[in-house]
């Protein structure tokens, strides 16, 4: 009977050591790897969104004003507390940024509707007048002035006296509506202050502070 031979394993632990090390090296370059494709993709998809939050106007913008929110400026909330010569300028009466109060002069006829409830012959001259603007159009409830009691218009608006005819230039206790005009208006015609033989255009008669009345005669 031929005796069996046992042959020897041989078994170096180096070499165990060093294939298991190379086998999480592996594995961990496989997840690095898996990590920063994720990474890439969570950046890839983030950008957009962020352009989208930056560049899309507020739900229910009453008027689309480029220099609302530009991180240069004090954040405030209307009416706000803005420094000396300055105003929050908040769009639809919300949040906004402290602005100063603008120079400019703008004559042309365009009225908007302050958050003060006041119509502005324009939204330049809201500004120059530090109110921030609720929407485009007069308003909808008129600031009235005037009348029996001599209501006065809030500090730097005109008590503005339109009428229908010529039959309301008697009238003693006339009422009128408040509005922010300009500080110099563009010539114009069509309308006439009461006993003025001339005619003139309807900014300058509201800021005579008379009565008035759009007259036809002073289109021919």
């Amino acid at each position: 009977m031929t005796p069996i031979r046992k042959h020897a394993v041989s078994f170096d632990p180096r070499t165990a050591v060093a294939s298991h090390v190379s086998t999480i090296n592996r594995r961990a370059q496989r997840w690095l790897i898996a990590l920063v494709a994720a990474i890439a993709l969570v950046a890839t998809l983030a950008v957009p969104i962020a352009h989208a939050t930056i560049s899309s106007p507020a739900v229910g913008t009453a008027v689309d004003d480029p220099i609302f929110d530009s991180g240069f400026d004090p954040p405030c909330s209307w009416p706000g507390a803005c420094g000396s010569g300055a105003y929050c300028r908040a769009r639809g009466c919300g949040a906004g940024e402290c602005k100063p109060a603008s120079v400019a002069n703008d004559g042309a006829k365009s009225p908007v509707c302050g958050c003060d409830g006041v119509d502005y012959w324009n939204a330049t001259t809201a500004a120059t007048l530090g109110m921030a603007v609720a929407s485009t159009g007069t308003c909808a409830v008129d600031t009235t002035c005037g009348g029996f009691g001599g209501t006065q218009c809030p500090a730097g608006r005109t008590c503005t006296y339109q009428y229908a005819d010529a039959s309301a230039c008697n009238l003693s206790d006339a009422s009128g509506v408040c509005w922010g005009m300009p500080a110099t208006c563009d010539s114009g015609a069509g309308f006439r202050v009461c006993g003025s033989l001339s005619c003139t255009g309807e900014c300058t008669a509201r800021k005579s502070g008379a009565i008035f009345f759009q007259d036809n005669s002073c289109l021919n």
